[in-house]
């Protein structure tokens, strides 16, 4: 797939939100944007594209999760961990943006929802044991003073919700742990009142709790904030930067509509 250059990239976006701004909804929604590459060889057979097509999609978006508005602060979900679906394994295409990653989570995404839970928590496709990441969001854990989460490998996305948080985490002096986790280590942590918030983070959800982790067997346990102190404090640090309400002093935002057309679009584009 060829590079996309940043300046076209960038033009494209803006062209498209200020044609489309009057689909914008009232504050607390967004305008959804998700750029896209596809290829369109006029051929069938295995075998990579030669022509493919960049094109930029917009979709006006309120809570991203049902009853988790974002006028009410982060909010929390249910979550499904399997331990009989993998979502990508090492050598495939985990770390990046690929529809390919998300057909082997269908059906269990459908069963989760089924259950009443909203995302479902993928571990490592050799073990079952260590944490990956959810369908479409990174997961973070609050143990003590730490933040905890994967460290990057070719089997988890780089999320940009996730960079931004970690950045802002260290400032209101966290200590950042990027490290492997168990879902042992993860159980034995909420059962022992250590590790007391759990949430996801990503680009459409921007921050969640996590209510509870529920459990193929039937079995679940249930963190002791969902969201707790760090995940709204997390949460409201980040939207306040998105929303222009404190300053950008990481570079972040990019204004995607003139000033002259009225109060700007703005989009929190991470580092």
């Amino acid at each position: 797939i060829p590079k996309v250059e940043e300046a076209h990239f960038l033009d494209a976006v803006r062209a498209l939100v200020e044609n489309e701004r009057h689909y914008l909804p009232a504050a607390p929604g967004c305008l959804y944007i998700r750029p896209t590459v596809i290829g369109v060889d006029a051929t069938l057979g295995v075998k990579s594209a030669s022509e493919f097509i960049f094109f930029v999609l917009t979709l006006p978006s309120g809570g991203y999760f049902k009853g988790a508005s974002a006028s009410a602060g982060p909010g929390a979900i249910d979550v499904l961990v399997t331990k009989s679906v993998v979502r990508t394994a090492p050598g495939l295409m985990g770390n990046v943006k690929a529809g390919a990653n998300y057909a082997g989570t269908l059906k269990i995404t459908e069963e989760a929802k089924a259950a009443g839970c909203a995302q479902v928590l993928f571990l490592d496709a050799k073990d079952h044991q260590h944490i990956e990441e959810m369908g479409g969001m990174n997961i973070m854990f609050v143990q003590g003073d730490r933040l905890r989460t994967p460290p990057l490998t070719d089997t988890i996305l780089r999320g940009v919700t996730r960079d931004s948080l970690l950045v802002l985490a260290r400032e209101q002096r966290l200590e950042v742990n990027e490290a492997p986790i168990t879902i042992d280590e993860v159980v034995a942590g909420v059962k022992d009142g250590s590790m007391g918030e759990v949430f996801a983070c990503g680009t459409a959800a921007v921050v969640i709790g996590i209510r509870s982790l529920q459990f193929e067997d039937g079995s679940s346990i249930r963190p002791a904030g969902a969201p707790g102190p760090v995940t709204s404090k997390l949460y409201d640090a980040l939207t306040d930067i998105q929303y222009g309400r404190v300053p950008d002093r990481h570079g972040w935002i990019y204004d995607v509509c003139p000033a002259d057309a009225g109060a700007p679009v703005r989009q929190a584009v991470g580092r």
